[in-house]
This record gives C-alpha cells, sequence and structure tokens, in this order.
C-alpha cells in the first residue's frame, strides 16, 4: 500500500500581519551573581585555609584529610547573617564534603545535622577562632 503525501486544506500565507508587527525576540540578560568575585588576597587566604585540611578531623585527631570551605552563618558579633546576606571569603572554615555537606552515618555535617556538628565541634565563631590560630602559627613558623 503506497501513502500519498499529506495535502494542506489551507494555504500558506505569506507573511502574517500579527508576525510582521511582532518584535524579534529578545533575550533576558543572566542574572548574575550578586557575590563578587574574590580578590586576589581573599583568593591566598582561602588557598591557605584549605591547605590546612578540615577542622573537625583534626579535632578528632585526623590532620591532613582535604577540604572543601565553608563560609560562616554568623557575623563576628554572633548574629546571623540574613537570607540576602553572605560571609565575606576570608570568614571561611574548611571542612571535608563528610564534615561540611553530610552523607555517613553517624558523622555530623555542617548542614544536615547542625545542632550534633555544633553540640561537638562548636559554633562557626569557635572553628574561625581555631582557623586564625593555626594560620597565625603556620606564619610564626
Amino acid at each position: 500500500m503506497k501513502r500519498s503525501p499529506l495535502l494542506r486544506r489551507t494555504p500558506l500565507r505569506a507573511s502574517s500581519p500579527r508576525l510582521a508587527s511582532r518584535a524579534p525576540a529578545v533575550r533576558k540578560p543572566r542574572k548574575r551573581s550578586k557575590r563578587k568575585p574574590p580578590t586576589r588576597a581573599e583568593k591566598e587566604h582561602m588557598d591557605q585555609v584549605a591547605a590546612l585540611g578540615c577542622l573537625a578531623c583534626r579535632l578528632d585527631g585526623f590532620p591532613g584529610t582535604p577540604a572543601e570551605l565553608h563560609h560562616s552563618r554568623l557575623r563576628p558579633d554572633g548574629t546571623a547573617y540574613g537570607a540576602g546576606c553572605r560571609a565575606s571569603h576570608f570568614e571561611v572554615i574548611p571542612l571535608d564534603p563528610i564534615h561540611h555537606r553530610g552523607g555517613a552515618k553517624g558523622i555530623p555535617s555542617r548542614h544536615l545535622a547542625e545542632a550534633d556538628f555544633t553540640a561537638r565541634y562548636g559554633d562557626d565563631l569557635v572553628l574561625l577562632a581555631h582557623v586564625h590560630r593555626l594560620l597565625s602559627l603556620e606564619e610564626v613558623s
């Protein structure tokens, strides 16, 4: 059985008045992040902090675990940052992925089990004080 080609019942218009008056589609600009990219000094500081290794593992007696950086949620005066405000790049804490984002049973993480994490290791201000003390000890050596 041979198929016949589809036939259009209404003829195509050369140009539609509705389409001719419509302006060409313009792409909306991408939303940019409110956070400014880190400066050279901030990058150097973050590299030094990441080189310390996970602070929670260090406090547990396992120094040298590779770390990612957690930006503090507390201001230096102890109040919490609002939803639209972020800590500076100088207020970072080195944590390994399990202590930072979670993923292992029995190990408290900063984002999944915040109450357990702060009970065991302290809040962000205590951990920031540890970081600054460790950095000052490295500068002396």
